[in-house]
């Protein structure tokens, strides 16, 4: 591809390597658990403080406490891509060890971020008034609601900065430090929460409670991320490198605007066709199964920096090799999780909600199977974020979103509540699986297919035994929040049985132990690809770009493999080869 004279791409040193990743199962487990715990944490906190909070404000002013808090969570996502883009530049970046590349980026995007949230702040400035008006607020409380809207444009500016602070200690594989710094941040601001409705402020005072939150949590996660920039290397990419950056973030945008839609369609349509009771009774089953979707989601963060750190160290033949172990074990892994889940929510979820709500309970069964299987794709889109490849995740997103609208309306209007949620999880199905064929046809990578590692047996075996001890038991699981918790306990038991039926005990044990030591086990990582055979795979294929030529970047508007990391292909595979020939062939020349 031609460049602009004076420009060169993003770009980090590539450094060889042939042996494999080390404590590769230990970085994503303990990433993943560090995340749940940094998620679980505030609920926790929350939960406790509600009722003291309703107490304090009011039903109203609880209202718009609320609604404050939702404004910020969901403009928090529209920053144009860059968190997401931004953390996976680093990763790259940080495999390499360049700490130049890293901080040159960081001060690139810090403008462009400070700028978007000024815009969003003059924006909240003038239209809060006509917003609360809109709304419908009582008089009396449309003055504090113009406060905390033009209070939240600067919690949005604050979280925009510290995200990409955020992301270059994720891209570090500081797990532990940004969970434990961000869990300590959210005990102040409880604190200081408390204090404020214990002393009549209001919700004045918590205006300033958020903007205390939000500045404290910048200053401490920004000096602890400073260790890995360079001071001589401050300074901005060229504006191309930088447009180049932006092209390849409003992609990644795309794909959560797609996501967001999906999220939220099925209930407005569900409240725009049937009774509202239904919306109620969709939202009940809805919310708990996306709930538990985002707990195995928890793990693909250090699934992300794993890889790119892989690709930015080793190049993109490694990076495809370690992403097949990862699809592997995180199939697998799902699979567990999503079988017990089926297995118990119908139970779970009438004995939490009473006989009123079966209904809700179907609601989340039928979703959790779409889920599981869109939970599958997980680390191929992330497989192409670090090829450089947004733009397929795009356009994967968008096909999603128009096959769960043109499914949801005519099923709900012959089936009802039914029809939408079975619209819902055919879409994911039929979505994941287009997805498949589109990275096979456009990203020219040998990629194996998710359902390859789907264990049939096993994930019916554990929905059995799931559903045969919720049925024991079911005569004495009291009614209520505990009832859900008891329904829980079978599940949790079937997780144990997949394992057990999956990897076997004495395996299993072997893993959770190397897990523990630091360790990557092949037992379970293991893709048919020994140690020997992948040193003979990095010799025979060190330097493989899976590349059709640089047009690709042209036409993604992101940055190619060669181009990140400085590397350029010496040949490409056949668009028909397949990764464990290649590997075969690697362990045959290797035993010489």
């Amino acid at each position: 591809m031609a460049r602009r004279a004076g420009t060169r791409p993003l770009s980090v040193p590539q450094q060889q390597a042939t042996s494999g990743p080390p404590g590769t199962l230990s970085v994503v487990l303990r990433g993943g658990a560090w995340s749940v715990l940094q998620q679980i944490t505030p609920l926790l906190i929350s939960l406790a403080l509600t009722p003291f909070t309703i107490h304090k404000l009011g039903p109203d002013r609880y209202g718009l406490f609320v609604l404050v808090n939702t404004v910020v969570a969901f403009l928090g996502s529209f920053d144009g891509g860059i968190g997401q883009s931004a953390g996976r530049y680093f990763s790259v970046y940080a495999g390499a060890d360049d700490k130049a590349a890293t901080t040159r980026l960081l001060c690139s995007l810090m403008p462009v971020l400070a700028g978007l949230g000024l815009l969003i702040f003059a924006g909240a400035y003038v239209l809060a008034p006509y917003l609360m008006g809109a709304l419908g607020l009582p008089r009396l409380l449309r003055p504090d609601g113009v406060y905390l809207l033009r209070i939240a444009a600067i919690l949005l500016t604050l979280g925009f900065l510290r995200g990409i602070f955020n992301s270059v200690l994720i891209a570090r594989q500081r797990f532990a430090l940004t969970s434990n710094l961000y869990i300590a941040v959210y005990f102040v601001y409880a604190a200081m929460l408390w204090y404020a409705l214990r002393s009549g402020g209001g919700l004045r005072a918590i205006g300033l409670v958020f903007v205390a939150q939000g500045a404290l949590s910048t200053l401490v996660i920004a000096p602890a991320a400073s260790r890995y920039l360079q001071r001589s290397a401050v300074g901005f990419v060229p504006w191309f490198e930088l447009r180049q950056f932006l092209s390849y973030a409003w992609r990644a945008q795309m794909v959560g605007v797609a996501s967001l839609v999906n999220l939220q369609a099925d209930a407005l349509i569900t409240g725009a066709i049937l009774p509202v009771r239904f919306v109620g009774i969709y939202g009940a089953g809805g919310n708990l199964a996306n709930q538990l979707r985002n707990v195995p989601i928890n793990a693909l963060g250090p699934i992300q920096t794993v890889l790119a750190r892989i690709y930015g160290r080793e190049g993109q033949a490694a990076a495809l090799l370690e992403f097949e172990r990862l699809q592997r074990v995180w199939v697998r892994g799902s699979s567990a999780w999503c079988s017990a889940a089926v297995g118990a929510l119908y139970f779970g979820v009438s004995s939490w909600l009473g006989a009123d709500y079966r209904l809700s309970g179907v609601v989340a069964v039928v979703l959790t199977i779409g889920n599981t299987v869109n939970l599958y794709t997980g680390t191929l889109t992330i497989l192409c974020q670090v090829l450089g490849r947004p733009g397929i995740e795009a356009r994967y997103g968008f096909i999603s979103m128009a096959l769960n609208l043109g499914l949801t309306v005519p099923l709900a209007l012959a089936a009802g509540l039914i029809g939408v949620i079975s619209a819902t999880a055919l879409a994911q199905i039929i979505g994941s699986l287009l997805l498949l064929r589109i990275v096979r046809r456009r990203l020219h990578v040998p990629v194996s297919s998710f359902l390859s590692h789907m264990p049939w047996m096993a994930m019916v075996a554990t929905v059995g035994v799931v559903v045969g001890l919720e049925s024991t038991i079911r005569a004495i699981v009291p009614n209520g929040a505990l009832g859900l918790v008891v329904c829980a306990v079978p599940g949790a038991i079937g997780v144990a049985f997949f394992a057990a039926v999956d990897v076997g005990p004495t395996r299993l044990w072997r893993t959770v132990r190397g897990a523990s030591d630091g360790l990557c086990e092949d037992v379970v990582l293991d893709s048919g690809v020994s140690q020997r055979g992948r040193e003979a795979l990095m010799r025979t294929a060190n330097g493989v770009d899976h590349e059709r030529g640089d047009h690709d970047h042209d036409r993604q508007g992101g940055p190619g493999p060669a181009q990140v990391t400085g590397r350029q292909p010496r040949e490409a595979l056949p668009d028909n080869s397949r990764l464990d020939e290649l590997i075969d062939r690697a362990e045959e020349g290797g035993s010489g």
